[in-house]
């Protein structure tokens, strides 16, 4: 009882920022830092034993702005592509952010077999092209696919406009 009132007290909080972006150009990190830890709370009860997710943000100014759901297609792939029919997966998620940079470091494991087999990364190309619109020659994504290991960095230059 008292885990689905923690999930479900989660999932209102995640539908709520939802909701409560819209329209909006920029949010302050901390916002999407908060996002972030809700949306992979419900991931951690969801799988159970079957991932371990670590999360760690340091945001050395908690009013940076940066676009709403920016980040969020990159946590939600390396979910998807670290998970597998059997073993147990792990995901080690790195946020930092300054006035000048935010940084996402995520490192997943790769199942040998994997439950979703078909992964187009159709998210990921998404954010590219929002990144491109947004960030123009001011961001770098940077992949790697190791024998059992998957490694993608994210960083964002800010401009003048991305601080409250």
């Amino acid at each position: 009882k008292e885990m689905a009132l923690d999930y479900t007290f989660k999932l209102s909080e995640l539908l709520r920022y939802q909701v409560g972006i819209s329209g909006r150009e920029t949010v302050p990190v901390d916002e999407e830092i908060a996002f972030i830890r809700n949306f992979l709370d419900i991931e951690k009860l969801r799988l159970g034993g079957r991932c371990e997710i670590n999360f760690t943000a340091d945001s050395g100014d908690p009013m940076v702005l940066i676009p709403p759901l920016l980040l969020h297609p990159l946590i939600e792939h390396a979910l998807r592509k670290s998970l597998g029919l059997n073993g147990k997966s792990v995901i080690n998620i790195r946020l930092t952010s300054s006035r000048e940079v935010v940084k996402l470091e995520i490192t997943n494991s790769l199942p040998e077999n994997p439950a979703y087999k078909n992964l187009a990364g159709t998210g990921v190309e998404m954010l590219k092209k929002r990144l491109t619109l947004l960030f123009p020659d001011k961001y770098t994504l940077h992949t790697e696919k190791k024998t059992n290991e998957y490694e993608l960095v994210l960083e964002v230059r800010l401009g003048k406009n991305h601080s409250a």
